[in-house]
C-alpha cells in the first residue's frame, strides 16, 4: 500500500522530500533536501496502538535534528507492509461476509486453482472469513445491473444478529454484479448501519468494483 502527495513550490530556499515506509516494527524515514542535496534518515519505533502517532514523531525528530520544516515539503511519499502482515499473521478483526443466498461458499471455492497443481498434499490456505460467518441474504442483481430481487431485509437483521453473535467486528458485504450497480450492497449497508452502529461496514462495490465475485468478495 502506498501513496503519494505533492505539495507546492518550495519556500525560503529549501525544497523537502520524504518518503516513509511503516513496517510491522519500524517506521523508516529517508528526507532528501533537493536543493543542497543533503539527505536525513531516520528509524522510529512503531506504535500499534495508536498507528499514525509514529509518523509525527518522526518528522518532528527530523525537525529537532535535521531542521526539516513540513511547510517546505513539496513532495510526501508513503509505504506500509501493515495491511499485508496483517492477512498473513490472520491478526485482523473478526469478519463477517453477507453475499447472495445460495453463494455462501464463494471464497472456498474461489477459482478452484492449487498453488501446486501436481501435488497430491497440496492444499489451499484456510479463506480469510471463516465458513460460520458468511451468511447468504436473498437478493440479486441481473448482469446488466437490472434488478431482480431486492435485498431481504429481515434476513439481513437475522444476520447482523448472528455475526454479532459470533463476534465479528465489521461486515463485507458483496453481492453479483455489484461492479455494475452497487445499489443493492449500498442499501444493505445503510441496514447494517442502522442495526449495529458499533459495527465498520464496506461494500466490496466501494472497495474494487472489477468484475467476479470472488475477487471482490477475497478483496
Amino acid at each position: 500500500m502506498d501513496g503519494v502527495i505533492t505539495g507546492g513550490e518550495a519556500q525560503n530556499g529549501t525544497d523537502w522530500k520524504v518518503g516513509v515506509d511503516i513496517g510491522g516494527t519500524f517506521i523508516d524515514f529517508c528526507a532528501l533536501e533537493a536543493n543542497s542535496g543533503r539527505v536525513a534518515s531516520l528509524k522510529v519505533l512503531t506504535t500499534p496502538e495508536d498507528p499514525g502517532a509514529e509518523l509525527m514523531t518522526g518528522l518532528a525528530l527530523l525537525g529537532e535534528r535535521e531542521g526539516f520544516d513540513p511547510t517546505h515539503m513539496t513532495r510526501f511519499v508513503h509505504g506500509t507492509t501493515v495491511g499485508i502482515n496483517t492477512i498473513i499473521q490472520r491478526k485482523g478483526a473478526p469478519l463477517a461476509l453477507f453475499t447472495n443466498a445460495g453463494f455462501e461458499d464463494v471464497i472456498e471455492l474461489a477459482r478452484l486453482r492449487m498453488p501446486d497443481m501436481y501435488s497430491l498434499f497440496c492444499a489451499r490456505p484456510d479463506p480469510l472469513i471463516a465458513r460460520h460467518m458468511v451468511f447468504g441474504i436473498p437478493a440479486r442483481m441481473r448482469a446488466d445491473g437490472s434488478e431482480s430481487q431486492a435485498p431481504d431485509m429481515a434476513a439481513v437483521e437475522r444476520a447482523v444478529t448472528a455475526a454479532k453473535a459470533n463476534g465479528a467486528q465489521g461486515i463485507i458485504v458483496s453481492f453479483l454484479h455489484a461492479w455494475r450497480n452497487g445499489a443493492q450492497e449500498a442499501s444493505v449497508k445503510l441496514a447494517v448501519a442502522r442495526l449495529a452502529p458499533d459495527l465498520f461496514v464496506f461494500t466490496s462495490a466501494e472497495v474494487w468494483p472489477i468484475i467476479r465475485e470472488y475477487e471482490r468478495s477475497s478483496t
